[in-house]
């Protein structure tokens, strides 16, 4: 009997990139942080520590000598707040344009799609606001990232990846088609139109999320994992499946055997399925989310 084979596997690496205003609120007037010293402050610091030298990475070859140079952010998901934009295009000019040629780049070798996300406005924690501010954190980044990048945002970066239904149905009300809801795990959420029964489908699928993510967040918490499954039902409407087993690395082109990591640890793939409807008022709709975990490897 033939095995089919493996689909290829991806890691996504995203960038979060915040920093608050910094301003001394009565002067408009980013005064002296003796902490980020030798630096006037600690937004100048973090640039020509971070952002600075990741939009102009050396690549070496095995003597240690530089083979290329590139911009870092152009080959990952990032997201950068606006406060820290707004700093950048004033203090920080070189970077600053550096960031967004690296969407526009991205944009070229990845028909039409951008590296870069949006983020609320002024990072609040969406799930503590009001409704009306919830609306205008995602609104007010949503213009931001519109005026910076020169286009709309396909996602959106929530502070402290904090998260609610309500979050969830605002953002897709607003085109946003996915979020991060944790630092392993993407969401993708489908754009629907706007019908009252588009809505009813987009909140079902928000819980759904959130139940998947919820299975995803515990396992491996109170108990080493094991490879197996497990099944449940939520409200007799959300039927999910938990499955785990080892993470396999298939070998790189040209390779005969995956590189192993000399570190003792074991990896693991975790995935939740969630699936809902298949009755005369809904059809069958399903989800599946997968992460990795890390554990500190078995001995035989």
């Amino acid at each position: 009997m033939s095995v089919p084979p493996s689909p290829p596997r991806a890691i996504c690496v995203h960038g979060h990139f915040y920093q608050p205003p910094r301003e001394n609120p009565w002067l408009d007037y980013l005064e002296v942080e003796d902490g980020a010293a030798p630096f006037h402050d600690w937004n100048a610091r973090i640039t020509a520590e971070c952002y600075g030298p990741n939009c102009a990475s050396r690549i070496l070859d095995a003597q240690k000598r530089i083979r290329a140079v590139t911009n870092n952010f152009s080959h990952i998901s990032f997201d950068v707040g606006p406060t820290l934009l707004s700093w950048m295009a004033a203090h920080a000019p070189e970077v600053y344009a550096q960031i967004l040629e690296a969407d526009r780049l991205s944009r070229e070798t990845r028909g039409g799609h951008g590296n870069a996300l949006a983020q609320a406005y002024n990072h609040t924690i969406l799930p503590l606001d009001t409704r009306r501010d919830k609306v205008t954190q995602i609104r007010w980044g949503i213009a931001d990232f519109r005026h910076r990048f020169g286009r709309d945002p396909e996602g959106m970066w929530l502070p402290e990846t904090a998260v609610d239904l309500e979050t969830l149905a605002l953002l897709a009300e607003h085109g946003i088609a996915f979020t991060i809801l944790a630092l392993s795990l993407a969401v993708l959420m489908r754009i629907f139109s706007g019908s009252l029964r588009n809505a009813d489908v987009t909140r079902d699928q928000a819980q759904a999320v959130a139940l998947a993510q919820s299975l995803l967040a515990s396992a491996g918490v109170e108990a080493t994992l094991v490879p197996g499954e497990s099944t449940g039902v939520l409200d007799d409407k959300f039927r999910w499946l938990l499955r785990v087993s080892p993470f396999v690395q298939e070998p790189r082109p040209g390779e005969t055997e995956a590189v192993r990591s000399p570190l003792p640890l074991d990896l693991w793939e975790v995935a939740v399925r969630v699936g809902w409807g298949g009755d005369s008022r809904l059809p069958e709709r399903a989800l599946t989310l997968t992460t990795l975990r890390v554990q500190p490897a078995t001995t035989p």
